[in-house]
C-alpha cells in the first residue's frame, strides 16, 4: 500500500504516543499538524481512561472519537463526552478491591472523576508516579487523586477498571489471581510488566476499535493503528494496518505482522511515530 492512502492513524498512548517522560515529541506533534492540514484524521486507542488523557487530547485534538480503558469507554473529544461505557458491577467492585486490599496489594481504582489509591509497602513506587506526574499538569488537566477512604461506597461511583501492581503485594498474588477468575462480568489483563489491568469482560481495544469502524467514524481499509503491547494485539488484529514501536518485545512485533501488514518503527523515545509520520507528507 502507497503510505499517502492511509488517512486514518489512531495511538496507544504509553509506550507508543508518549516517551519515556509521558510527553508527545514536538516532531511528532508537528508532523501531526501538518497532516491535519492535509486532511488526515487522528485519534487514540489506549487502557487510560479518558481523565487522566486530557492533556494530550487537546495537543492531538482527535477528530473522531477515542476508545479508552481498553474499550470501555468511548470519548469523543469535540464535545467532551462519553458516547458509550461499560462499567465493573458494584458487587464485582467491591469484592475485587476488598481482596487487594486484604491480600495487601498497591490498588488503585479509576472511576469517571477520581482516582482512588492504597498501599502497604513503605513507599509505592506506582502511585508516587502517577502523583508526581499529575503534580506537574497544568491546572486544568490536574486529576483527583485521593487514598481510598475506609467507608468507600462503590455504588456511589462508575468504575471503569481497578489496578493492581503485581510487585507490590505483601500477600499472596496467587490468590488474588485464582479470585479473580472467579467474577463473571471482569477480566484481567497484564500491561507494562508489573500492572494488572481488571476491566469489565469482552471489551478490548479491539472492540473499541471495532466501535469506531461500525459507527462510521472511520473506515477499516484506510487506518493504522500503533501500539507497544500485548493489550494492543486485539486492535492490530482488528485494523487494516498497524505500526509497532521499536521497543516492543520480539514476540510482540512477530504477532503483529502475522496478522497482515505491518511497520516496524523507531523506539518511543526517538520520534518513532514522527518519523513514520513524515513519510505521508
Amino acid at each position: 500500500m502507497n503510505l499517502k492512502d492511509l488517512n486514518n492513524f489512531i495511538f496507544d498512548l504509553d509506550g507508543t504516543l508518549l516517551d519515556s517522560s509521558k510527553e508527545i515529541n514536538e516532531k511528532t506533534l508537528e508532523a501531526i499538524k501538518k497532516l491535519k492540514k492535509l486532511g488526515k484524521r487522528f485519534s487514540l486507542n489506549t487502557g487510560r481512561t479518558p481523565l487522566i488523557s486530557m492533556k494530550f487530547m487537546s495537543q492531538i485534538e482527535p477528530d473522531f472519537p477515542c476508545s479508552f480503558c481498553n474499550g470501555a469507554i468511548i470519548y469523543d473529544w469535540k464535545n467532551k463526552q462519553m458516547i458509550s461505557k461499560t462499567t465493573i458491577p458494584h458487587d464485582n467492585a467491591k469484592q475485587i478491591i476488598d481482596t487487594l486490599i486484604s491480600e495487601q496489594a498497591t490498588t488503585l481504582v479509576y472511576t469517571a472523576h477520581s482516582i482512588y489509591y492504597k498501599y502497604f509497602v513503605k513507599n509505592s513506587e506506582w502511585v508516587s508516579k502517577l502523583i508526581s506526574v499529575n503534580d506537574k499538569l497544568e491546572d486544568e488537566f490536574k486529576v483527583n487523586i485521593a487514598p481510598i477512604p475506609n467507608d468507600f461506597d462503590v455504588t456511589q461511583h462508575e468504575i471503569f477498571k481497578i489496578l493492581c501492581i503485581t510487585d507490590e503485594v505483601n500477600g499472596d498474588m496467587n490468590e488474588i489471581r485464582s479470585k479473580l477468575i472467579t467474577f463473571k462480568d471482569i477480566y484481567s489483563l497484564q500491561s507494562n510488566g508489573v500492572i494488572l489491568d481488571i476491566i469489565p469482560k469482552n471489551l478490548d481495544k479491539g472492540t473499541g476499535l471495532n466501535y469506531i469502524f461500525n459507527n462510521g467514524y472511520a473506515k477499516f481499509e484506510d487506518t493504522c493503528v500503533f501500539g507497544d503491547e500485548k493489550n494492543d494485539l486485539p486492535m492490530f488484529k482488528v485494523a487494516g494496518y498497524r505500526a509497532v514501536l521499536g521497543q516492543a518485545r520480539d514476540e510482540i512485533k512477530q504477532a503483529a505482522q502475522e496478522m497482515g501488514p505491518t511497520w516496524i518503527l523507531d523506539s518511543n523515545d526517538d520520534n518513532g511515530i514522527g518519523k513514520f509520520l513524515e513519510k505521508l507528507m
